[in-house]
């Protein structure tokens, strides 16, 4: 009788440990694994062209022509549920287009606009659950809500939880605190860009002979915007208000360390594509030293004109003549490029 007990309480022991073992250690795990498998994804990769147009959303707030640009785009979408990953997919398909557009008839303001809508879609679409039907997508684009230079604000639908959840990197529309020196930037260049053609032009010159005899640089002329918005609020002189704007341009401007930077993280295709024009470029350019003195000029230009227009075909523009002047440095002094490397490399090592 007793090894019989022992031969029934037995089973009943070995079930009561093993099927708890098998559910509580095995399924949560998988289950967790899916859940991070979905979130990453949900995420969606945003490329260099269509995160300046996000950028300018951010920075200036939806415009009414690009929200009724949006919603036009939206009438015309007949596949649904719509979802982030789908306009960024018709974004880059556009984008394409248009690249093959500039390079046959240069810059044009239609494709900007495209660009600003497909921002405007994107922005109300993203990080929310699909939109199930047309009219769900129309409220989203109308709802939208984002400041000139501060981002979108935040939506009373969102959870909190969702909003701590997510990561660094995909909060670049959500509200968040700029420095006093950007706000004053974008104030500045706002007004600079209501002017007259006439008077741009003016503080276009101006930037440019600065930084081509080397008066100042873009970090130098960020520091001293301050002071130089000090003294224009002392003395509202014509002096004191062309010097402000000069300034603000010349600290937008794009200096050549960032220009390289992102001519080197081009994928190889593109990469090999800008300095393929660029060396084209070069061709209308005197050789070597006379050469590099017109191609720097114009490289300066191009900085410049990008800081006051900062559209992609001007940006494309600048790097396309910082390529170009790199290229022909290169011929008249091989190992420039080499020292520039290592004086960048020491630097940041001394920092």
């Amino acid at each position: 009788m007793r090894n019989r007990a022992r031969s029934d309480d037995q089973p009943e022991q070995r079930t009561e440990q093993r099927e708890p073992t098998r559910e509580t250690r095995k399924e949560p795990d998988k289950r967790e694994r899916e859940r991070d498998d979905d979130d990453k994804n949900r995420r969606v990769r945003v490329p260099k062209i269509q995160y300046r147009f996000l950028k300018e959303l951010e920075e200036k707030g939806v415009s009414t022509t690009a929200r009724g640009d949006a919603l036009k785009m939206v009438e015309k979408i007949r596949k649904f549920p719509l979802d982030e990953r789908a306009v960024m997919g018709s974004w880059e398909r556009f984008t394409k287009q248009a690249i093959e557009d500039f390079k046959k008839n240069g810059p044009s303001p239609e494709r900007d606009r495209q660009h600003a809508a497909y921002a405007v879609l994107f922005a109300a679409m993203r990080d929310k659950e699909p939109a199930p039907k047309q009219a769900d997508a129309q409220s989203r684009v109308q709802s939208l809500d984002i400041g000139p230079g501060g981002g979108r604000a935040p939506e009373r639908e969102r959870p909190r939880q969702d909003e701590q959840q997510q990561k660094p990197q995909q909060r670049e529309l959500i509200d968040r605190e700029r420095p006093l020196i950007d706000k004053q930037l974008d104030t500045t260049l706002a007004r600079l860009r209501e002017l007259s053609s006439s008077l741009r032009s003016t503080i276009e010159a101006s930037a440019r002979e600065i930084i081509a005899e080397g008066h100042h640089t873009w970090k130098s002329a960020r520091q001293a915007l301050p002071e130089a918005i000090k003294e224009l609020q002392a003395d509202r002189s014509e002096k004191n208000t062309v010097h402000t704007l000069t300034l603000a341009v010349i600290a937008r401007s794009p200096p050549p360390g960032e220009l390289r930077a992102e001519i080197d993280s081009l994928r190889y295709a593109d990469h090999k594509e800008l300095k393929d024009e660029a060396r084209s470029r070069l061709e209308r350019y005197p050789p070597l030293e006379t050469g590099i003195v017109d191609v720097r000029r114009d490289a300066v230009a191009a900085s410049v004109r990008n800081a006051i227009d900062p559209t992609p075909a001007t940006r494309r523009e600048a790097l396309v003549l910082q390529e170009a002047l790199d290229q022909i440095e290169e011929l008249a002094d091989p190992k420039r490029l080499q020292w520039d490397g290592v004086g960048e490399e020491l630097a940041e090592r001394l920092a």
